[in-house]
């Protein structure tokens, strides 16, 4: 009888471990962060630049809107920050239509430099790789907010 009262309790630490084991699974497990997009601050600085001289009149000096739509905030970010459109969908618009008034008009680099300036005024941290039409195929998801 000692013996089926060892394979019982046995039997039950084992349960007792799977099911801890199956409870702290979800707590556990880390969700991988969605990847940002690339650009460097010289992209930014650039991007401004020509912002500035390009598109400033039509969506405001702080992208907040005014005759064309804004470039910074909650609307901005949820049509074009879903998760599951590339960069390159923000980009490819403002170098196809852009400026409303000579559409296409601006260079490869100009557009790619505005498109960072864009992504910075959104939240987006400039890093060390530069936005190329490489790095415009990541999907763009919202940026990461901080906590104090």
């Amino acid at each position: 009888m000692q013996r089926s009262a060892f394979r019982f309790s046995a039997a039950g630490l084992g349960l007792s471990g799977l099911l801890a084991v199956v409870l702290a699974a979800p707590g556990s497990a880390q969700t991988t962060p969605a990847p940002m997009p690339s650009f460097t601050s010289t992209q930014v600085t650039l991007g401004q630049r020509v912002y500035t001289q390009s598109c400033q009149g039509c969506h405001g000096n702080k992208l907040q809107g005014g005759r064309a739509p804004a470039l910074v905030g909650e609307k901005f970010l949820a049509k074009w920050a879903d998760g599951k459109r590339p960069v390159a969908d923000v980009h490819d618009y403002t170098a196809k239509n852009m400026p409303r008034n000579k559409p296409g008009s601006l260079t490869t680099s100009q557009a790619l430099n505005v498109t960072a300036f864009v992504l910075s005024k959104n939240g987006y941290k400039a890093g060390k790789r530069s936005l190329t039409a490489t790095t415009l195929k990541v999907p763009l998801s919202a940026p990461a907010t901080e906590t104090p």
